[in-house]
């Protein structure tokens, strides 16, 4: 079945990096800068000889600088105005970065089709990128009553609650989003991680497992989670448990910097144990 986002939204939760972690300790739903809009300075000289004078200066000026810009203006508003009204316009905008653009047109299209799921993804989208999460946590609402187990509304809703301070409500939509596609690493990594925001540690490690599962044995990128875990042990003081877990990732990784730092942290050198073929 084809993926009902756009691009663009995939982009913003979903791509990936380099580095397996660096995608989720990054992946929150993160404030975009919103442009103020630019207006240009118009210098004025105005001579104050009496008030008759700059009476007459304004009025003039007046006259013949806005009433020729404001025929024009009305004509482009009226030209955005139509050009933001069908849905294939409103996506090509979307695709350029015209996000506060479209929002008009866009809502006018959700309200008249409030079925559409892809006209509601973006509309969450474009809410989220102009740094209104209410309305967009509102959409995602709107799409879990037509389609409760879509597990792509649940991770986003858990990660939009998450970063917007609501760790446990976040938390119940991250659950139902590894339950609804409980072989998505994406969601269970991210479960993991706002479990420890949540200071629920031993959900955490448990989750941490959880990825563990899914990953391939020899897979470097085990080494990281490997890591959280550690890190969450030397939190709690447990060292011994910390040791053995630093211990296997290197094994895995040897040159793993986040594992070498915990080793140095808790106190030298760890012999880590042999690899098997």
């Amino acid at each position: 079945m084809a993926r009902r986002t756009t691009d663009q939204e995939d982009n913003f939760l979903d791509n990936p990096s380099d580095d397996f972690l660096d995608r989720f300790s990054n992946n929150s739903l993160e404030k975009f800068l919103q442009k103020l809009p630019r207006i240009g300075d118009k210098t004025k000289r105005v001579l104050i000889i009496a008030a008759s004078a700059i009476l007459a200066i304004l009025v003039i000026a007046l006259a013949t600088y806005f009433l020729p810009k404001g025929s024009t203006n009305s004509h482009t508003s009226h030209k955005a105005k139509r050009n933001l009204t069908s849905e294939s316009e409103i996506v090509a905008a979307y695709n350029k970065g015209k996000y506060k653009d479209i929002v008009p047109g866009l809502e006018k299209l959700v309200e008249a089709d409030g079925n559409n799921l892809k006209l509601r993804e973006m509309l969450a989208s474009v809410y989220l990128l102009t740094g209104d999460n209410k309305k967009a946590y509102d959409q995602y609402q709107a799409i879990l009553k037509i389609k409760p187990d879509d597990a792509e509304t649940l991770y986003k809703t858990g990660v939009l609650l998450e970063h917007t301070n609501r760790e446990k409500e976040g938390i119940t939509y991250l659950i139902r989003a590894t339950q609804a596609a409980p072989n998505v690493v994406l969601f269970h990594i991210e479960l993991a991680r706002a479990y420890t925001k949540a200071k629920l540690y031993a959900d955490a490690v448990n989750e941490w497992k959880n990825v563990l599962k899914l990953l391939p044995p020899a897979d470097k990128t085990r080494a990281n989670v490997l890591a959280e875990m550690a890190g969450i042990y030397i939190g709690q003081n447990d060292f011994a448990q910390a040791k053995e877990i630093i211990a296997t990732g290197l094994a895995i990784d040897p040159d793993n910097q986040t594992l070498r730092m915990l080793e140095t942290k808790i106190g030298g050198q760890i012999q880590t144990p042999q690899r098997r073929s």
